[in-house]
C-alpha cells in the first residue's frame, strides 16, 4: 500500500486507542518509517525514546541547533518542535542513512509527512483532553457539593456509581477534609481534578495535579486572600499524596463509608481546622483520628456560650498575672515543675509557690483531675 498522507495519518490515529496513547503513537510513528523517535522535554530531559538511536546526542543537538535537519554519525535526524498545554517539546525522528539518493528523498519525505501528522494529533488531542479535564473538574464540583448538602442513605448506590468514574472503589473508605490555602499558593496550582496520567504530564515527567488518586474537590470560598476548598478522597491516600501544598491549613475527618455522613463529618473536618493556625510546628492539616480529647474538647467550644464558660475560667486564672503566666508555661511544658523554671528563669520553688496559689485562687487542689482538664481546655480553647 501507497504510504499516502491519508494512510499515515489513518495509522497514527489508530494507535492512539492504546492505554498510553502517548507510547503507542510514537512507536507507530517509528514502525512506518522505519526509524527511532525521541521526544524531549523544554529542559533537555529525554522523555520518551523509541529505537537505537543515540538520545542524549539528539537532546544536545536539539538545545544547541534550531535547524529542522540535522546528523549524529550515521544518524540523519528530523525534528518537529511543538507547544502543548504551555509546554515545549522537541520531536526527532532519526533514521541510519543508507541506499541511493532517491530512496533517501523518499525516506525523507515520508519523514516529514509523519512529523506533520504526528504534531496535529498530539495539537487535536491536546484539544480535546483539555474539554475532558474541564468536565471532570465541572463534574467533581457538583458531587461534592451534592455530598455536602447531605443524601440520603437510599441514594448513596447511585452516587458511589458516579464516584467510580473519577476513579473510586465502590464502597471504599474516604476522609472529607476542609481546606484554605492562601490565593498566591493557590494561584498557580492545578485543579485536583486534574488527572495525573494523562500524556502530557508523562511527556513533561512531572504532576501537574495536586492529586495521585481519587480525589472531588470544589472551591467553597474565596477572599482576597485566602481559597477555600471541600475535598473528598480516598481514605488509603495520605494526606501529603492528596495535598502536598505548603501553606495549606485545614481539617481531615476519620474514614468512612456511609456518603450519607458527609455533612457530619465535614463538621468533625471543620473542628479539627480550628485546631490548625496554632500549630506553629509540623503539618498544619488536622486529621480528626490523631486530635487528643482535650483538643477536640477545645474546638468544640464556638458559641457565645462556650466562649463565656471558658472566660469565667480564664478570668479567675489571669486574676494574678504572675500565676497566669505560670500555669499557662508550665502545661505547655507537660506539667514538669523543673521545664517551668527554666523556661521562666526562676527557681523552681518559686514554681511551686505560684501553683499553690492557684490552688487557693481556684479552691481546689491541683492534682484533681477534673481541675488540670478544667485549665487544660480553657488554656487549649483561649
Amino acid at each position: 500500500m501507497a504510504r499516502t498522507r491519508e494512510w499515515v495519518l489513518d495509522q497514527l490515529l489508530t494507535s492512539m486507542a492504546d492505554a498510553d496513547p502517548l507510547e503507542s503513537l510514537i512507536r507507530r510513528a517509528g514502525g512506518i518509517c522505519d526509524a527511532s523517535v525521541v521526544v524531549v522535554t523544554e529542559r533537555g530531559e529525554v522523555a520518551r525514546s523509541v529505537g537505537s538511536a543515540p538520545a542524549r546526542l539528539i537532546s544536545g543537538w536539539l538545545h544547541e541547533s534550531s535547524e529542522a535537519r540535522g546528523r549524529i554519525g550515521r544518524w540523519a535526524l528530523h525534528r518537529l518542535d511543538i507547544r502543548i498545554r504551555g509546554q515545549s517539546y522537541g520531536l526527532v525522528v532519526a533514521r541510519v542513512v543508507s541506499g541511493s539518493d532517491d530512496e533517501a528523498r523518499d525516506s525523507n519525505e515520508l519523514v516529514r509527512t509523519v512529523l506533520e501528522c504526528m504534531g496535529k494529533l498530539l495539537r487535536s488531542f491536546s484539544s480535546f483532553n483539555a474539554l475532558a479535564v474541564s468536565s471532570r473538574r465541572t463534574e467533581s464540583e457538583q458531587l461534592v457539593r451534592t455530598l455536602q448538602q447531605g443524601i440520603s442513605s437510599v441514594r448513596e448506590p447511585a452516587l458511589w456509581r458516579a464516584m467510580e468514574a473519577m476513579g473510586f472503589e465502590s464502597w471504599e473508605p474516604v476522609r472529607v477534609a476542609r481546606v484554605v490555602i492562601r490565593t498566591e499558593a493557590a494561584r498557580g496550582m492545578a485543579p485536583l481534578a486534574e488527572s495525573s496520567g494523562e500524556p502530557w504530564t508523562a511527556l513533561s515527567g512531572s504532576t501537574d495535579a495536586w492529586s495521585d488518586g481519587p480525589v472531588l474537590t470544589a472551591e467553597t470560598a474565596r477572599s482576597a486572600r485566602d481559597a477555600e476548598y471541600t475535598l473528598v478522597f480516598a481514605a488509603r491516600l495520605a494526606i501529603d499524596q492528596v495535598l502536598p501544598v505548603e501553606r495549606a491549613v485545614g481539617g481531615v475527618s476519620e474514614p468512612f463509608v456511609a456518603l450519607s455522613r458527609i455533612p457530619e463529618m465535614l463538621t468533625a473536618a471543620d473542628t479539627a481546622a480550628a485546631v490548625a493556625p496554632a500549630r506553629v510546628r509540623g503539618n498544619r492539616l488536622v486529621a480528626v483520628d490523631d486530635m487528643r480529647p482535650f483538643e477536640w474538647a477545645a474546638a468544640r467550644l464556638r458559641s457565645q456560650f462556650d466562649q463565656t464558660v471558658v472566660r469565667r475560667c480564664l478570668d479567675r486564672l489571669r486574676a494574678d498575672p504572675d500565676v497566669w503566666e505560670t500555669v499557662a508555661v508550665h502545661y505547655g511544658e507537660g506539667g514538669t515543675v523543673s521545664h517551668t523554671a527554666r523556661r521562666l528563669r526562676i527557681h523552681e520553688n518559686t514554681v511551686r509557690y505560684r501553683l499553690a496559689k492557684l490552688e487557693r485562687m481556684l479552691g481546689t487542689p491541683l492534682s484533681d483531675p477534673r481541675t488540670v482538664a478544667d485549665i487544660v481546655i480553657a488554656l487549649s480553647a483561649a
